[in-house]
């Protein structure tokens, strides 16, 4: 497991929590996840952070790095399962890892927050269809489990559930529904008479 905490207390505080629990396998990145590597200024607003400028924020300086570029020099060619929640820089962090996400995630999970998105110039409409242009299907996390999202719906905060594979519940002749919460072992992708194309089944 990678985690990007681009603050600097934030950061100490999650490596002293690993410690604590003996983990192991489990790398903290001090930098923010951006479309490039470089640096930008990261506004500070409570607990949140964002490199989405916001005014009258205190401020620091950090560096940032692109997924593409971060996988790329370590080898690493496999994500199983990518979260992004950055305070309306999601864009930015979806071009900078646009060949990783085409090609080497199938599970992505977002927060979609439309105020946020659109300090930094984007939408959510705008976002869930960039998403959707490399291969996901959006579901939005309800109370009531998972349900199919349409981009140009509400304009609310969402986390929003981006799957490569439909999920079989979201295809009505698929005779085996989805139950996210089942043991990990008992996923697994079907192709049969009974789905229009590959989706993801739950034994």
């Amino acid at each position: 497991m990678i985690c990007f905490e681009p603050v600097p207390d934030f950061a100490e505080s999650l490596r002293e929590n690993i410690s604590l629990n003996n983990r192991s396998n489990i790398v903290v990145e001090q930098v923010a996840v951006s479309d490039v590597t470089g640096e930008a200024l990261l506004s500070l607003v409570g607990t949140n952070s964002s490199i989405v400028s916001l005014e009258n924020r205190e401020s620091i300086r950090v560096k940032t790095v692109a997924l593409d570029e971060y996988l790329a020099s370590r080898g690493i060619k496999k994500v199983d399962f990518l979260i992004i929640d950055v305070e309306g820089a999601e864009p930015l962090v979806l071009k900078g890892a646009r060949r990783t996400l085409e090609t080497s995630v199938d599970f992505l999970l977002m927060e979609v927050n439309d105020d946020a998105l659109r300090r930094g110039g984007c939408s959510s409409e705008e976002l869930i269809r960039n998403a959707v242009s490399m291969g996901f299907h959006p579901y939005a996390i309800t109370r009531n489990g998972l349900q199919p999202l349409q981009p140009g719906g509400k304009s609310e905060t969402l986390n929003v559930f981006f799957s490569k594979m439909i999920l079989a519940w979201d295809q009505p002749q698929c005779p085996r529904p989805l139950h996210i919460g089942g043991p990990r072992q008992n996923w697994r992708s079907k192709h049969s008479k009974h789905c229009a194309q590959s989706c993801l089944c739950f034994d």
